[in-house]
């Protein structure tokens, strides 16, 4: 009573051209990466150049304003209104003056009938 069975392939059998395509798109995906890394480095070093120019650019602004600065003579602060120091008398008017501006009333328009 000895039966044999028969056993099912649990691969199936590749053909060739499964292979072949199959080797051209690993090779193809391969290029594809290989270009895209070479952009990327590309664009990296150009961004490097970029950077680069921008520093030096500011470092000239820099110097320019330097150079010009130490040419002209310091500006003086404006003069203030107020001679001496400000007083309880003076603060209270500038209070009194801001406070008016601050509740102005409109002006009573009377109509003519």
């Amino acid at each position: 009573m000895h039966s044999e069975a028969k056993s099912l392939p649990l691969k199936a059998a590749h053909r060739r051209a499964d292979r072949l395509a199959m080797e051209f798109l690993g090779a193809a995906l391969s290029s594809v990466a290989s270009m895209l890394f070479l952009t990327m480095v590309v664009a990296g070093v150009y961004k490097l150049f970029q950077v680069a120019t921008l520093l030096s650019e500011m470092k000239d602004l820099l110097l320019d304003i330097k150079r010009n600065t130490n040419s002209q003579p310091l500006a003086t602060p404006p003069s203030t209104p107020f001679s001496g120091p400000i007083t309880l008398e003076s603060a209270e008017n500038l209070l009194r003056a801001v406070s008016e501006l601050d509740h102005l009333t409109p002006p009573v328009i009377e109509h003519k009938s």
